[in-house]
Parts: structure tokens; C-alpha cells; sequence
């Protein structure tokens, strides 16, 4: 299962109602908690939300621009005055370790727990372990390298057969648990038994996609085909786009929507909006749904702050639960 809760969907700056990006993620039944982007005011985000900064071990940067990254050396100072002694592992575009290790040096800040890094070299395609998941990058087109995470299920979910092993005299009770884990089990007749034997074969693993910021969609496309949830920046509806006096390098909703729709993508989340759409209870947020429905007829979901979802199997539908 996947749960992720937004901690800010405002582009660029706040609005009165929305944080700038940021994402957490829990993928159970692991404990550890990551975070995608880290705005200003992140870890007050995580103080309402259900996650908690002392859990975060992994964070990932889609790039530089300060909405996505200026709450992190706060977030890491806290998280060491809270008493986290447990490392926390950084991957992000080139630059991103020179820019925390100067905020926390000029603010005289020592961490209790070891900080690592990885930075994506420009052009070069990154991939990574972490604990149930491999992380891969996605390179996109900004205004600076920016990139989309692809997370995908290390070991994809098995259902234990539990009339085989009950057809076969096997006692219930932590013998079960021993084959769910894959393990060989000796009964006192002097049988024996592989966990693999009573293991569905492996579904398809849950596959997540979360963008940055991204003029061009469909850099992600040949990524999608497996996705369950794909999560992209709408900054703009195609009309207030082309008003604009200068192009900024982001995405419309429209846009988004037809990638999705072409990859088949069966959730879709809407995220990063231009702080002209203040509210989400205003018209301007029915009207995106309604413009992205009409490219897009999977389930659709605009994100809001603190807006939390679950996942659970390859292929279900993501569920809000709050």
C-alpha cells in the first residue's frame, strides 16, 4: 500500500489557502517516510498532517527553484532537535548538497544524524533502492534540470494461499507467518515446507510517478504504461497560458490530461497551481476539473493541502481518506 498526503500545491509562492510543493509518502508496511519537495513551511505541513519529520529517511528533489526547496534545512534542523539519531539520504539535481550544507553552516547548525547525497548529473539517468521500492529519475524540460521520480514496488504483492496449507495439516498461528515471509518450515511429522510453494505468483508492482516542474508532459509518457498514479504539475489552464506576457516553462491542465488519457493512466493528480486560483472552493477549481475531464476520463483528483490518499493493489482506484 501507498499512502501519500500533499504538503503544499501552490506554484511558486503561497496563497491564503495553499503551501508551496511539497509531498510525503508512506509505503507499507515499511515504517520510513519520504518526502518529494520541500517548500517554505514544509514541516509545518507535517505538523497537521499524519506523518511525522522524525520518520522521514528519504527525500527527493525535483529541482532547485526555492517553492520546492527552501523548508528543507529547516526541516533537517528540526528534525535533529527533535532527537532523530537515524541517517536521512538526499537525492536531487546537481547542487543540491552545496545548497544545505551552506544554509545549515551559515546558521551554525550541527546535525545529530548523518546526512547523505545524491546528485543527478545533467543527461544522466539516476536510479536508486530504497527499503521495498526502486527510485528512478525522469529527466523533463524546465528552465532548469528538473526531473520526475518514478517509484516502483521492489517486491510485489503475494497472497498467501491459506487453504493450501490448511488442506495439508499445516497448524495456523506463526507457522503461517513463517511461509508468508517465504521461509522453509519443519512440522513435528518431520514434513517440510518452502513459503515460496504457497505464495501467489508476483502481480505487478505498484508503480507511482511524481513530476516537477515541466513545460513538456510527455517526457513522461514512455514511463506511464504501468503506472498506478501519476502526479504532475497543471500550473495553468491553456487559456490564462496564453495570456501570460512572458511563458513561464510549466504545464496546463490540458496538456496533462492528454498524456494521461494517451498512457491510459487510471489516476491522475493534479498539483502545483498558479496562486491566481486561490481557493479551492471558488470557480476556478470546478472549472480545471471540468477542463481536465474533457481530455481525461480516468479518476481525477485536484490536490489540496493536507489532502491525504491511499493505494493499495496494482490496478485499484486511489482512495482520499480525508
Amino acid at each position: 500500500m501507498i499512502e501519500m498526503q500533499f504538503l503544499g500545491t501552490s506554484a511558486g509562492i503561497p496563497s491564503k489557502s495553499r503551501n508551496v510543493t511539497g509531498l510525503v509518502l508512506r509505503l507499507l508496511p515499511l515504517k520510513d517516510q519520504i518526502l518529494v519537495d520541500c517548500g517554505e513551511a514544509s514541516q509545518h505541513q507535517l505538523m497537521r498532517s499524519s506523518f511525522a519529520i522524525t520518520r522521514i529517511k528519504h527525500i527527493f528533489i525535483t529541482h532547485m527553484h526555492g517553492d520546492h526547496t527552501l523548508g528543507l534545512p529547516g526541516l533537517l534542523a528540526s528534525r535533529s532537535l527533535l532527537g532523530s539519531k537515524e541517517p536521512v539520504t538526499v537525492t536531487g539535481p546537481a547542487g543540491i548538497q552545496k545548497f544545505v550544507q551552506d544554509s545549515l553552516d551559515a546558521t551554525f547548525c550541527n546535525l545529530d544524524f548523518e546526512l547523505k547525497f545524491n546528485e543527478i548529473a545533467k543527461g544522466i539517468d539516476f536510479s536508486t533502492q530504497i527499503p521495498g521500492f526502486k527510485v528512478s529519475s525522469i529527466s523533463l524540460k524546465h528552465n532548469i534540470p528538473s526531473y520526475a521520480y518514478r517509484f516502483e514496488q521492489s517486491k510485489p504483492h503475494r497472497t498467501f494461499l491459506v487453504e493450501k496449507a490448511k488442506s495439508l495439516g499445516i497448524p495456523e498461528g506463526h507457522l503461517y507467518k513463517d511461509l508468508q515471509l517465504g521461509k522453509t518450515i519443519t512440522l513435528e511429522d518431520g514434513r517440510s515446507f518452502h513459503g515460496e510453494d504457497f505464495l501467489s505468483k508476483p502481480k505487478k508492482p505498484l508503480v507511482l510517478i511524481v513530476g516537477g516542474d515541466n513545460v513538456n508532459p510527455s517526457l513522461v509518457s514512455p514511463f506511464l504504461e504501468h503506472a498506478d498514479v501519476f502526479v504532475h504539475e497543471a500550473t495553468y489552464t491553456h487559456s490564462d497560458f496564453e495570456k501570460l506576457p512572458r511563458k513561464l516553462f510549466h504545464s496546463t491542465v490540458e496538456q496533462v490530461a492528454k498524456v494521461a488519457q494517451e498512457a491510459k493512466v487510471k489516476n491522475l493528480v493534479l498539483t502545483h497551481f498558479s496562486p491566481r486560483y486561490h481557493d479551492p472552493r471558488l470557480d476556478a477549481f470546478p472549472s480545471i476539473e471540468a477542463l481536465a475531464k474533457e481530455h481525461f476520463d480516468g479518476q481525477l483528483f485536484l490536490a489540496e493541502d493536507l489532502a491525504k490518499f491511499e493505494l493499495g493493489k496494482p490496478g485499484d482506484a486511489l482512495v482520499r481518506t480525508n
